[in-house]
């Protein structure tokens, strides 16, 4: 961390590491998403009519009921990968506090399964958690407010997540 943030600085060293945790766990949740949906579409029909019925009261199901199968896979995918991404952020902020990567992977999972036990116990209905916001399974807003309250999630997060890593990174360097 000294050598490189001695040549490029801290800021530039945080944002590059943060948006490339970004962009590795987003690009291969979306390509990885889009493989196995393209590669299943080859033997089974994207959706059907049935589809629409089975998923009703989700976000993106008029683009499923008007027959755009794809522009909703399209979405579904892009929200995965923005959920995919704030997940390796958050490992990568985990990787400078926790030295075994085991630890860290495990952190983000642990994290996951906390907060949805603390939203239970909370007793905060499915539709309002963010998670369901990005798997398309359920969300309180209109098409265009999840999509639009997902992209702000993601900046937040980011954001706040970035200015964690950067004050540990700081700390690492005066060797606090």
């Amino acid at each position: 961390i000294q050598t490189v943030a001695a040549r490029i600085g801290v800021s530039v060293y945080c944002i590059g590491k943060v948006l490339g945790a970004f962009l590795s766990s987003f690009l291969s949740c979306v390509c990885s998403m889009t493989i196995s949906v393209e590669i299943l579409h080859l033997f089974l029909p994207l959706a059907t009519d049935e589809t629409a019925i089975g998923l009703d009261g989700s976000p993106f199901i008029t683009l499923i009921a008007s027959g755009n199968y794809p522009e909703y896979f399209t979405i579904f995918i892009f929200l995965m990968g923005l959920w995919c991404g704030i997940y390796g952020v958050i490992v990568l902020c985990t990787s400078v506090y926790v030295i075994n990567a085991y630890v860290c992977i495990a952190a983000a999972v642990v994290g996951t399964y906390g907060i949805t036990v603390l939203l239970n116990i909370l007793n905060v209905g499915v539709a309002c958690r963010p998670s369901s916001w990005f798997k398309c399974s359920m969300s309180p807003f209109s098409d265009k407010w999840t999509f639009l309250s997902c992209l702000f999630l993601t900046l937040a997060s980011v954001f706040i997540l970035m200015v964690v890593f950067r004050r540990k990174v700081n700390l690492r360097l005066r060797n606090e």
